[in-house]
């Protein structure tokens, strides 16, 4: 870059320095406050992790792949139809949702009851240990089997 920054694209005047340690310092990273941009309504975060989706008709396996307080988005193999209601089960999200969007096999969801800041963390702590908890269950299953411990199976 030539010349110096042009700040006319962005929507608020950039941050001096003072500014910026200020902000910094007062509040905990992991309970600041992010500032909406765009249409969102809530910033969202990016996830891949294993949900269910109970509509009135059955109950969906779906992968939630991002969520925010406001709505989530998952894919699933038969996606419903926009407008019809289900509960979103994950963790500590069990909600009911109303589908607004729909486009292949991918459906956008919106909470009918915003969740909290804290859910959204518990998300993303769980996402971010999701990966090595499922590491250690399959080494304890396949521990057990070999020692023959393995609850499931049954004498013939």
């Amino acid at each position: 870059m030539d010349g110096p920054l042009d700040h006319s694209r962005f929507d608020s005047a950039p941050m001096t320095e003072d500014q910026d340690v200020a902000s910094s310092s007062s509040e905990s990273p992991a309970l600041a406050e992010i500032p909406n941009v765009g249409r969102r309504s809530a910033p969202r975060l990016r996830l891949s992790l294993p949900a269910t989706l109970t509509a009135v008709e059955r109950s969906h396996r779906c992968v939630l792949m991002n969520i925010s307080r406001t709505g989530a988005q998952i894919a699933l193999l038969q996606p419903l139809r926009e407008g019809e209601g289900a509960v979103l089960k994950c963790n500590v999200v069990d909600r009911f949702v109303i589908v607004t969007r729909t486009e292949f096999s991918v459906n956008a969801l919106a909470f009918e009851e915003p969740i909290s800041h804290e859910d959204v963390l518990a998300i993303r702590s769980y996402h971010e240990n999701f990966e090595e908890r499922e590491r250690r269950q399959l080494i304890d299953t396949a521990r057990s089997w070999v020692s023959g411990n393995d609850p499931d199976e049954r004498a013939l």
